[in-house]
């Protein structure tokens, strides 16, 4: 699945590509919504999405990785 617009910018304010990020927190225990918190925060509120976005991210990346 091609990166959106605001996956890209995630990536970019982040440093590191958004999915790996999500993925490293989901494993890690965290919910969809505290990554959702997370992300806004992380990104100086630039970034900010539902916490059904997260899962769908973290879907993809999932998938891109296997």
């Amino acid at each position: 699945m091609p990166e959106t617009d605001k996956q890209r910018l995630a990536s970019s304010l982040l440093r590191q590509p958004v999915g790996d990020w999500i993925l490293t927190r989901h494993r890690a225990g965290h919910s969809y919504q505290h990554i959702a918190e997370w992300l806004a925060e992380s990104t100086g509120g630039q970034v900010s999405v539902k916490r059904q976005t997260i899962g769908l991210w973290r879907q993809a990346a999932d998938r891109e990785r296997t």
